[in-house]
């Protein structure tokens, strides 16, 4: 098969059969991953310019290499899972599998992860309910398959891109899939992480361990490529994974339960904890980020009140008009097809939404309102300070009296009444509008029980906390608080805890 070949500053050169292009790469669809950043860390690390069609790519690159290599595997160490399938549905198993990393984020929303939540949303204001997506894969796909007819395991299957993503393959790419003896609905199921449940074959069995390899809860193609190369991009210093040497060590292994779960053979045992490591060092010191959630909640809210104004909607009467129109901009309909939204006051034709297209909608809006506070703040980035900087400062500052999350959150309005009441006496803190509470949480991966197996020998597997000496990380949600103004005094910092302090339960 005729290959093309792409320089990836990560990886050093991929081969991608040249019908790849044709079919999916050097489409409107996939093109359009090129104005979508990858991350929300630009605003912290500058250069970090690096988008979802290059990390497509790699997550194929990777994918073909873990799929291959645990074939090759299971054919000298597992005979049991290698005979489940003939050679030759194998070959349709691999095929499948790297064009469902190809594409597994061919649906994501503008900006990575940060208008992704108005993707689920009604298309009709008046409904008031999400799960757009879901209805949508149940009305289309479900009469082909009748596991995309579970509207109860489609919801609580996975994240919204990824529900889009798995959408728009069926819509854009399932007759190309046939076509190349690949299995669209197996892809889909790959993209969403949708296992069979209960699993009632050895078939289902292998099938189920394969989607964990581009949709688990640890280490798959996604992540490996995203730890990777977030990493690089943004040039902060992390811990150093060998990938080659985990991909060459994947299979499927047979804990003493009798079940079947993806395993690392005994050769990758460094590598594992690194991987672990590198991936709680992002999430915890980047992801989670007091800047990083910030500008994301600044973008959120000045995208909503950007609609609002464009379109003529009021923000605290109509919010929900404003949701579903949101809905459209980053909607799988405007990626497939031209969509036409408007109102009375405006209209908007959308296809292929970007970051571009969020950006111009929000400049157009600042043109109409140039003194409204948060466009001023978006664009000039004089953003507001965070009272803590970090989940370590935050456990340090409240060691003694730690207060209960779920009550500060709840509770996140009385709160700003209660610091503005104690900041009377300066004006830039009594008011509420100068205080913000954002919640945090970094997504860190546990070794204790966390279901990753290495396989010493036949008859020897272990579950890797079992040899681990690194202890389960604690799995920590907690909130921001950011204020405007000049930094405070170390006597005012100490108003604010009190404050926060005398809401702990």
């Amino acid at each position: 098969m005729k290959k093309k070949i792409i320089r990836d500053s990560v990886h050093g050169y991929i081969a991608i059969p040249e019908i790849y292009f044709d079919k999916f790469v050097d489409t409107e669809a996939f093109q359009r991953l090129r104005y979508i950043e990858q991350t929300s860390m630009r605003c912290l690390y500058p250069c970090a310019r690096h988008d979802r069609f290059a990390h497509s790519i790699g997550t194929f690159y990777i994918g073909k290499m873990l799929i291959n290599s645990l074939i090759q595997n299971l054919k000298e160490l597992n005979s049991e899972c290698y005979e489940a399938f003939s050679p030759k549905k194998w070959g349709e198993i691999a095929r499948t599998f790297e064009l469902a990393c190809l594409l597994h984020d061919c649906a994501h929303a503008p900006f990575s992860h940060i208008t992704e939540e108005y993707m689920d949303r009604p298309y009709d204001p008046d409904s008031g309910k999400a799960g757009l997506l879901v209805d949508l894969l149940c009305a289309e796909v479900g009469t082909y398959d009748v596991i995309f007819s579970d509207e109860d395991l489609l919801a609580c299957c996975t994240t919204n891109h990824e529900k889009a993503s798995a959408l728009l393959l069926w819509r854009k790419y399932k007759d190309d899939f046939i076509n190349l003896d690949a299995d669209p609905i197996l892809a889909m199921r790959m993209i969403l992480g949708y296992s069979y449940s209960p699993a009632n074959s050895i078939q289902e069995t292998v099938l189920n361990c394969i989607f964990s390899l581009l949709n688990g809860a640890y280490m798959d193609a996604d992540k490996l490529d995203y730890i990777i190369r977030d990493t690089a991009s943004s040039g902060i210093d992390n811990y150093s994974v060998d990938l080659h040497r985990l991909i060459k060590s994947v299979t499927i292994v047979e804990y003493p339960d009798g079940m079947f779960k993806i395993g690392y053979l005994k050769t990758s045992i460094s590598v594992i904890q690194n991987m672990i490591s590198a991936k709680n060092n992002l999430y915890l010191w980047i992801y989670a980020h007091h800047k990083v959630l910030y500008y994301s909640n600044l973008l959120r809210t000045c995208f909503e009140k950007a609609v609002g104004i464009l379109f003529g909607l009021d923000h605290k009467t109509e919010k929900h008009k404003i949701l579903a129109t949101c809905s459209h901009f980053i909607s799988v309909d405007a990626m497939s097809s031209r969509t036409k939204v408007s109102s009375e006051t405006h209209e908007e034709i959308i296809y292929l939404p970007c970051d571009a297209d969020i950006m111009v909608l929000i400049k157009n809006a600042y043109h109409i309102k140039p003194d409204d506070p948060d466009f001023i703040e978006f664009f000039s980035r004089i953003y507001k300070k965070s009272v803590w900087k970090s989940y370590a400062e935050f456990k340090s500052l409240f060691k003694n009296t730690k207060p209960m999350y779920n009550n500060i959150v709840s509770n996140s309005a009385k709160i700003i009444e209660s610091l503005c009441a104690c900041f009377k006496d300066k004006k830039n803190l009594s008011q509420k509008e100068c205080w913000t509470i954002l919640n945090a949480k970094a997504k860190l991966s546990a070794t204790k029980n966390a279901g990753i197996y290495v396989q010493f020998d036949k008859q020897n597997v272990e579950e890797y906390s079992n040899i681990s000496n690194v202890e389960s990380n604690e799995l920590p949600a907690f909130f921001y608080l950011y204020y405007q103004g000049a930094s405070l005094t170390a006597a005012e910092k100490q108003r604010v805890i009190k404050v926060i302090k005398s809401y702990a339960v």
